[in-house]
């Protein structure tokens, strides 16, 4: 099992120079899509823990959804308006008493202007 993840998750330094050759982004997108290095005499290391750790945690559901880009994009809006709603409601149960003066606007807070 391992040894098909490592073909997955793995590239040689020659190839990561390639795929990240350009932008600040495409340097991201090699580091998110391959984070481990492959050396010539399988020696490996995992060339940043941050995006490795990040594969590992919310990977699988950017692999599930790699070639469904509309409803990717429709889960992640769900998911962020459940998740503001649930931060909503933490902090109305910490600060009952509050009036911060907040706004709703299509997902965006804004402070109210000052007349």
């Amino acid at each position: 099992m391992f040894p098909r993840y490592l073909v997955l998750d793995t590239q040689t330094p020659e190839e990561f120079a390639e795929a990240s050759r350009g932008s600040h982004a495409e340097f991201e997108k090699a580091m998110w899509e391959r984070p481990i290095i492959l050396f010539p005499d399988d020696a490996s290391v995992i060339a940043d823990p941050v995006f490795f750790s990040a594969k590992l945690s919310i990977g699988p559901l950017f692999f599930l959804l790699r070639d469904h880009r509309e409803r990717g994009r429709a889960l992640f809006a769900a998911f962020g308006h459940a998740f503001e709603d649930y931060a909503n409601a933490i902090l109305g149960r910490m600060f009952k008493n509050a009036h911060f003066n907040l706004e709703k606007a299509n997902g965006r807070f804004r402070l109210p202007t000052r007349r």
